[in-house]
């Protein structure tokens, strides 16, 4: 009989999945901001933000379909680590940028990598027998939930205590945070998938 305890790499993959959405979370405070830094009009600040907002999820859009066919070619674990180390770097330069230009098209590459939701779903069906998939599908759906709860509050207990918006670095230090916690999420994820 299945055990319905999840394995060390089911906790792997979800707490990957949890840091990920924390990471993702933690720049919202400060995203309106950083765009509205570029213009003193209202109406200009909201076109960009919507632009910035819909070039991620076009990205992520086209992206679970095209890393979920690269997972299933290289395998799960080499496409979780380049996504997260993509991604790092794309909120890392979004915190440097200094056009909005360059900050649309780094969230939308910051969107395509982010894909890989996808890429956690389907290295847990890899490794979960049919009869518990619904329930693991479900912890993921969790982990996404309570990410995307933290990361906003963790994202504006950084930009309280750096004082925002004194200058530029604490303008971009939750984009900062969000890269290391990225980092984090490849070193969680490095470990190995296999059946327990």
């Amino acid at each position: 009989m299945a055990s319905h305890r999840p394995t060390a790499t089911i906790f792997f993959i979800l707490m990957a999945v949890l840091i990920d959405m924390i990471a993702v979370g933690v720049i919202m405070p400060v995203l309106p901001a950083l765009v509205g830094s570029f213009s003193d009009s209202k109406a200009d600040n909201a076109f960009w933000y919507g632009v910035v907002a819909c070039s991620f999820g076009a990205a992520n859009f086209i992206g679970a379909p095209i890393l979920g066919a690269l997972s299933d070619r290289f395998g799960r674990r080499p496409v979780l680590l380049t996504s997260f180390s993509m991604m790092a770097g794309c909120l890392l330069l979004t915190g440097l940028a200094r056009s909005l230009p360059v900050i649309v098209a780094l969230r939308f590459l910051s969107g395509f990598s982010q894909s890989n939701v996808a890429i956690a779903q389907a290295a847990v069906a890899d490794v979960t027998e049919p009869a518990l998939r619904g329930q693991r599908f479900g912890l993921i759906g969790s982990m996404v939930g309570l990410g995307y709860v933290l990361g906003p509050v963790l994202g504006g207990l950084l930009v309280a205590v750096s004082g925002f918006p004194a200058d530029d670095w604490r303008l971009g230090a939750p984009f900062y945070a969000s890269s290391l916690l990225l980092l984090a999420a490849a070193v969680v994820a490095a470990f190995p998938f296999r059946k327990r």
